[in-house]
């Protein structure tokens, strides 16, 4: 790391000592605690020493921090902390005197600010003032702020592009604006403090729904009304679109063209032209998210005008083909007003959970081909949930499932029986007998 460091001082503080008081103290900002400080000083047959002082309290008091005999070369310097510090060089000649005589009264040769923090920043959803529009809000801090730095970013997740949004370089504010596409939405800050540390955070926003980015897309006669317009989710790059024409005339449909886009900042003509009665077979090369418009051509070649950019497609298509992550932390057998219950406890993600994508079963063997029977189904993803026992055998495995949208599942089960038969039994009478005589 010093060597990055010195190669960047060496730009400015290679020193021409013959002259040490600057007119304007350099000022640099550094990500690192160590860093190197390179000299060079003019042929001076009365050189003796050179000095390196340094202030950390904006040169009220310095301290020698390094001397050398050398006339060339660098000063290593490891700053105890982060924080501003003064540097002042001071020659030593051989009749002992020095230059400049009092360093406390001389100005700093070289300020330099050791800020080894990156900025903190979050980012979170905000109400906006218009319906139809999304809406973030920020708070950024840090001692050396580049406010300049700032950026605001958003795309439809699994959209290969992020879109920048006109802002005000704020350490707070809050944002809105209409979007291009449904959603839903990943938004993402960055920023940068002066020693070139970079944050980033980023949240996500649902889709809107009706309208999109606010507002009825532009009339090309291709596109549906908002409240036609869907997501599908898929498990497979490759997929069928089915779909029906109407008000063809004597000359029918020669085929009908598949216009696709990733953002509806661009449309493409998809390669293979669908014939006029579907399905359609389409592959795609990607996960992500792929919106289509299908346009019949006549018989005599004639068609609706083609989408263009900021049009919506007829639907959008979200392929996804990762699993969910599951794991289940544990089973609780209550007792008292909770007997004859367990609680199920477990932690899933995903990007496209639906509003109840967990299933709990329940099994007496654990085999391969053990048979799993439904617990608790349509569960939300809250982490727990209590189920009734009643009926289910005295001990038995437990299974969750996690299901996405696209049909992706995942699974995680118990590795030992839960055991649901609390009673202890007791001796409730102790008697004695004895054999009849001989």
């Amino acid at each position: 790391m010093v060597p990055r460091t010195r190669m960047i001082l060496a730009m400015f503080a290679c020193l021409a000592l013959s002259s040490l008081v600057w007119a304007d103290s350099p000022v640099h900002y550094f990500a690192e605690r160590t860093f190197e400080i390179p000299y060079s000083l003019d042929p001076d047959p009365t050189f003796a020493r050179l000095h390196l002082h340094v202030s950390s309290d904006e040169g009220k008091t310095y301290s020698q921090a390094a001397s050398t005999l050398e006339t060339r070369g660098a000063f290593t310097y490891t700053a105890r902390s982060d924080g501003w510090y003064f540097f002042v060089v001071q020659i030593e000649r051989k009749d002992g005197s020095l230059t400049p005589a009092k360093v406390h009264l001389t100005q700093p040769s070289l300020r330099v600010c050791v800020d080894t923090e990156k900025p903190k920043a979050t980012l979170q959803k905000a109400v906006p003032k218009k319906g139809g529009k999304l809406a973030v809000e920020w708070s950024v801090s840090d001692p050396n702020l580049d406010l300049q730095t700032l950026r605001v970013e958003y795309r439809v997740i699994g959209a290969p592009r992020w879109i920048p949004i006109k802002h005000d370089q704020l350490t707070r504010a809050q944002l809105e604006w209409n979007p291009t596409g449904d959603g839903p939405f990943e938004v993402r800050l960055l920023v940068s403090d002066k020693a070139n540390h970079l944050t980033e955070v980023k949240t996500e926003l649902p889709a809107l729904g009706l309208g999109g980015g606010g507002g009825f897309p532009r009339s090309s006669g291709a596109i549906p009304p908002p409240g036609d317009r869907k997501v599908i989710y898929v498990n497979r790059k490759t997929f069928k679109l089915n779909y029906a024409i109407d008000g063809a005339g004597p000359s029918k449909v020669k085929h009908v063209e598949v216009w696709m886009t990733r953002d509806t900042s661009s449309w493409s003509i998809y390669k293979n032209n669908a014939p006029a009665t579907g399905p359609c077979e389409v592959t795609v090369n990607a996960q992500g998210r792929y919106g289509f418009t299908l346009r019949p051509i006549s018989g005599v070649g004639r068609g609706i005008t083609p989408p263009r950019a900021g049009d919506y497609p007829q639907i959008w298509v979200e392929v996804d083909e990762t699993p969910p992550t599951i794991r289940l932390h544990s089973v609780v057998v209550n007792e008292g007003a909770d007997a004859n219950t367990i609680t199920v406890n477990w932690q899933a993600s995903d990007k496209f959970f639906g509003e109840t994508p967990i299933t709990i079963y329940f099994a007496t063997s654990n085999a391969p081909d053990a048979r799993w029977e439904v617990l608790q189904p349509n569960v939300e993803n809250t982490g727990s949930c209590k189920c009734k026992t009643d009926g289910l055998p005295f001990e038995f495995y437990v299974r969750v499932e996690a299901t996405d949208r696209a049909g992706n599942k995942a699974a995680d089960q118990t590795r030992e029986t839960v055991k649901v038969d609390l009673s202890e039994p007791k001796v409730i009478e102790v008697n004695v007998s004895v054999g009849d005589p001989q």
